[in-house]
C-alpha cells in the first residue's frame, strides 16, 4: 500500500478519467486506495459512483474470529483484537475514523485494543466511503450477547432498516431479537437458550415476508401462532399431530397467521395426516393429483401431491400435505394458501361469494397484465400470478385438465399450473382479465408487452382496454412494432411510461408528448435530438443514446432558453463520451465540488458529488453532473 506521505500520480488524472478508473475497480480496491490519505478518501467519495447507494454491504459479526465487513463477495476490512497481531512484516499504521491502528495490508485485517469499538469504526468508515448503510447482518454462533447488544444498539440509533438478518447464535435474548423486529427477511440458524421464555413481543408479531429457521426444536406452538408472516420454513420441529391440528383450527377460525401464504415444517418423524386434519372438514385430494404452488422466493414451483383442502370461514382454501424423502429421516408438512382467483373458478356461487365478501384485496391498483407472444400471457396481483393463458396444443396431456367457465367461455385449465389453454388466446385473455377485475373490483392498472407480441395482438388488446377508459399507472413496452401507435387510443392516459425499444420502428412523438411522471428508454440509440422537443415528463432516463457532447450542448442551451423539457425535474442521458468542457461550451455555469443531495421523492435521494450550476432564463437553476454507471451518463437535475 502506498505510504500516506508519498505522491500518488493517480490523483493527477482529470476528474472524468479518474471517475472511470474508480468505476472499473472492485470494492476492495476502492477501500485500499481510500486508506492512502485523506485526499484519496475525499476524491473517491466525490468521483466514484458505481458502488454507491446500494444494498450490498454486509457485516459478519464473529466472537473468536475476526469480524468482517463485506461488499457482496468482496471482503473489505476485517476487525481483530490487538493480541492477534503477530505478523509485523505487512503491518502499517493507518487512520480509520478517528483512530490510528495497525493494519495487515496483505489481508486487510485491522487490530484494535477494543474489538467492538473497531467493528463500529470500520462500519462507519466503509458506510461513509460507499454512502450506503449496512443492511445485511450475519451473526455467527460464537458472538456473545454483549457484542450483539453493543453493535445493534448503536445501529438502532441510525434507524437502519435491515434487509436480511442471519443469526447463528445460541445465546440470544428477547431483547436481542427485538433489534430485528422490522426485518423483512429473517434466518435463524441457531437455537434460543434453554432459559428462553416466550414473550409476545414485536419480533414474533411483526408482519414480515420470510422467516427461515434451520434448528426449530426449541420452538413452541406459541411462537407459531403469533408469527405474522407470508412464508415460513422451519426445520427439525417437535410438534405433535395434535398441536398441528390445533394450529390449523385456529387458522381456520381466523385467529392465527392472517398473512400466511406458505409454510414448510420439517419433522424428524413420520406424521399421521389424518390426525393432523381431524375435525377440520377437509376434502381429501387423490394422491395422483399433483398441484404446483408458486413461491416468489424460489425459481422452482412447490409440488403438492394429494393432501387435504381445508376452507377458512371467509372462503379461503388451504392445502395440507406431507412428503417424505426415503434418503433423509425427515417428513415435510407443507401448507399452502391458494389465491382467491383459484377459488372463484370453482363455481358461479364461489365467484359470487368472493365478489361480495372479502374487502382486503379490492379497489387497489394491484392487477397487472403481462402480455407475451409465444409464451403464456398472465395476469397477476402484485407479484402473485393468478392465471395464465396459452395456445392449446394437441400434444397436451389432458389427464390434469378440467373445464372451467371464464366469463361466457368454457376452456380447459391445467390444475397444476393454473394455465387456461385455448385456440383464440386474445378472446380468452380478455375474459380472464374481465373475470379478475370483477373478482377484485378494480381495473388493470399496469401492463407489460413483450417484444414477441404481434402487431395485431397489441392493437386488439389496447383498443379493447381503451374502450374501458382505463387509467394506467405503469406501462412497459418491449416491442418494436408500429402497433404501439395503439397507445394513442388513450387520450387522457396517466401512466409511468417505461419504454424499452431497440428496433427501427419506435414510440412515436405523440406517445412521448403524453404528460407522464417517468419516461425511461433503455435502448435509445435510435433517438434524435428532435424527439426531445416533444417529451413532456418529470423524470427522464435515456440509456445508450447516440448523442455526442455537442448534441447535449445544444439540448442544454434549448433547456436554458425554456424551449424543451420545461417540466423536467431530473434527466439522465447516456452519451458516447463525457467531455465536460465541450458539454458546457458557450453556457454560463458555476462549478462546485461539495456533496449535495437531490431529493427525487421521500424515498429516492440522489447524492451529487460535484458539478456545474446553470441558470435558465426564468430563474430556475439546473445542476449538470457526470452520473456514472455501466455506461457513460450525464445528469441534469
Amino acid at each position: 500500500m502506498t505510504s500516506t506521505s508519498s505522491p500518488f500520480p493517480l490523483f493527477c488524472l482529470p476528474h472524468v478519467v479518474l471517475s472511470e478508473v474508480f468505476n472499473s475497480t472492485t470494492p476492495d480496491e476502492i477501500i485500499r486506495i481510500s486508506l492512502c490519505s485523506k485526499k484519496a478518501a475525499r476524491i473517491i467519495k466525490l468521483t466514484s459512483s458505481k458502488w454507491k447507494k446500494r444494498k450490498d454491504l454486509e457485516l459478519v459479526l464473529q466472537g473468536t474470529q475476526p469480524s468482517v465487513v463485506k461488499y457482496k463477495e468482496f471482503s473489505l476490512l476485517s476487525v481483530s483484537h490487538i493480541s492477534k497481531a503477530d505478523n509485523q512484516r505487512y503491518q502499517e499504521n493507518l487512520k480509520i475514523g478517528k483512530s490510528i491502528v495497525p493494519v495487515n495490508t496483505s489481508n486487510m485485517v485491522t487490530y484494535w485494543a477494543d474489538k467492538l469499538e473497531g467493528v463500529r469504526s470500520v462500519m462507519e468508515y466503509v458506510m461513509d466511503i460507499f454512502n450506503s448503510e449496512i443492511e445485511t447482518f450475519d451473526i455467527t454462533e460464537n458472538a456473545t450477547s454483549s457484542e450483539i447488544h453493543y453493535i445493534f444498539q448503536w445501529m438502532a440509533k441510525r434507524k437502519t432498516a435491515f434487509s436480511l438478518f442471519i443469526l447463528d447464535s445460541n445465546n440470544v435474548t428477547t431483547d436481542d431479537l427485538n433489534f430485528f423486529s422490522f426485518n423483512e427477511v429473517v434466518c435463524l440458524n441457531g437455537r434460543l437458550p434453554e432459559t428462553y421464555r416466550y414473550q409476545r413481543n414485536s419480533f414474533w408479531t411483526f408482519p414480515r415476508g420470510f422467516v427461515n429457521l434451520y434448528a426449530g426444536s426449541w420452538m413452541r406452538m406459541s411462537h407459531l401462532l403469533t408469527m405474522n408472516c407470508r412464508f415460513i420454513k422451519i426445520m427439525n420441529v417437535l410438534f405433535t399431530n395434535k398441536e398441528i391440528n390445533s394450529f390449523l383450527k385456529k387458522w381456520q377460525a381466523g385467529e392465527a397467521c392472517p398473512l400466511l401464504k406458505y409454510r414448510d415444517l420439517g419433522f424428524p418423524k413420520l406424521l399421521n395426516l389424518e390426525e393432523v386434519v381431524e375435525g377440520l372438514d377437509g376434502v381429501n385430494v387423490p394422491d395422483g393429483i399433483v398441484r404446483e404452488f408458486d413461491i416468489i422466493l424460489s425459481d422452482n414451483k412447490i409440488n403438492f401431491p394429494g393432501g387435504y383442502d381445508i376452507k377458512r370461514h371467509d372462503g379461503t382454501i388451504v392445502t395440507v400435505c406431507t412428503e417424505t424423502h426415503p434418503e433423509l429421516p425427515i417428513t415435510h408438512l407443507r401448507i399452502a394458501v391458494w389465491s382467491k382467483i383459484r377459488i372463484s373458478l370453482c363455481s358461479k356461487r364461489a365467484a359470487r361469494v368472493i365478489k361480495y365478501t372479502p374487502n382486503k384485496w379490492k379497489n387497489k391498483n394491484s392487477l397487472h397484465l403481462i402480455f407475451y407472444g409465444n409464451e403464456p400471457s398472465r395476469i397477476q396481483y402484485l407479484d402473485c400470478p393468478l392465471l395464465f393463458v396459452s395456445k392449446f396444443s394437441e400434444n397436451e396431456n389432458l389427464e390434469h385438465f378440467e373445464n372451467v367457465k371464464v366469463g361466457n367461455v368454457i376452456a380447459k385449465m391445467g390444475k397444476r399450473n393454473m394455465t387456461i389453454y385455448c385456440k383464440n388466446t386474445l378472446e380468452v385473455i380478455k375474459r380472464v382479465v374481465e373475470h379478475s377485475m370483477e373478482c377484485f373490483n378494480c381495473e388493470i392498472s399496469s401492463f407489460a408487452i413483450s417484444h414477441l407480441t404481434m402487431s395485431s395482438e397489441i392493437q386488439w388488446i389496447l383498443q379493447w382496454m381503451s374502450s374501458r377508459n382505463t387509467v394506467f399507472t405503469h406501462c412497459w413496452l418491449d416491442c418494436n412494432q408500429n402497433a404501439i401507435e395503439g397507445l394513442n387510443n388513450f387520450k387522457n392516459i396517466r401512466f409511468n411510461s417505461t419504454a424499452n425499444g431497440s428496433g427501427t420502428n419506435n414510440p412515436t412523438t405523440s406517445l412521448m408528448a403524453i404528460p407522464t411522471e417517468y419516461l425511461s428508454i433503455f435502448h435509445a440509440s435510435w433517438l434524435k435530438k428532435t424527439h426531445l422537443n416533444y417529451m413532456n415528463c418529470t423524470l427522464l432516463d435515456l440509456e445508450r443514446t447516440s448523442f455526442s457532447c455537442g448534441d447535449i450542448n445544444e439540448i442544454l442551451k434549448k433547456w436554458q432558453r425554456g424551449e424543451i423539457l420545461s417540466h423536467l425535474k431530473c434527466g439522465r442521458f447516456g452519451t458516447t463520451n463525457q467531455d465536460l468542457d465541450q458539454l458546457l461550451e458557450g453556457i454560463m455555469s458555476q462549478m462546485f465540488i461539495e456533496k449535495k443531495e437531490y431529493k427525487m421523492s421521500e424515498s429516492d435521494v440522489n447524492p451529487i458529488y460535484g458539478g456545474f450550476n446553470i441558470d435558465r432564463e426564468d430563474g430556475v437553476v439546473g445542476t449538470v453532473t457526470n452520473y456514472s454507471n455501466d455506461h457513460n451518463m450525464f445528469a441534469l437535475m
